[in-house]
């Protein structure tokens, strides 16, 4: 562990006037852009090759009807995980309907963005599913705050670090291996 991992993640984050706090809605903004990228964009970069693609569009109202599968069920789950926690860690004064509202609306922002843009699909399952991965974000922020009371904030960036890491292979991974994944 190095000096800085070891003052930022022991010591508690103190770095040229930047606290924890700031910096996880630092990490939050990331993370938000992220998913922009990720599912209204559909990774593409440079972002002229979203331009060039044929722009289709559908919405489904019908909840868990012409999924992707459980692989595409699992992705929407684990890629909105950390927008869960690092809200929760970010926004400690909002009560839990509140951060999950958040979740919430972010997800049918993002749905929605979609469909008016004719980006991809829109469907009510994926809303559910993202609803559901934040909501577990914001479980395990509230276990990590127990169990680490203060340096939770700092437990969660490493841990949202390894989602960040893991979501990319995964994602890298449906190329590999054929699946066409529709976030």
């Amino acid at each position: 562990m190095t000096a800085l991992s070891r003052r930022v993640f022991i010591n508690g984050w103190s770095w040229k006037g930047i606290d924890l706090k700031t910096f996880s809605k630092m990490i939050m903004l990331l993370y938000f852009i992220f998913l922009i990228w990720l599912i209204d964009l559909k990774l593409s970069f440079p972002i002229l090759d979203f331009l060039d693609t044929r722009h289709v569009t559908s919405l489904n109202l019908t909840p868990f009807q012409n999924t992707g599968g459980t692989f595409e069920i699992a992705m929407n789950v684990i890629a909105f995980l950390p927008l869960g926690g690092l809200l929760a860690a970010a926004s400690r004064k909002w009560r839990f309907d509140q951060q999950l509202l958040a979740v919430l609306l972010t997800s049918l922002c993002l749905e929605g963005l979609q469909y008016a843009l004719a980006i991809g699909a829109a469907d009510i399952t994926d809303v559910i599913n993202n609803t559901f991965g934040g909501l577990l974000g914001i479980g395990i922020f509230l276990l990590i705050k127990k169990l680490f009371g203060e340096k939770a904030a700092s437990v969660l960036a490493i841990l949202v670090s390894i989602a960040i890491v893991v979501l990319g292979v995964l994602i890298s991974q449906t190329d590999l291996l054929g699946i066409r994944m529709i976030l």
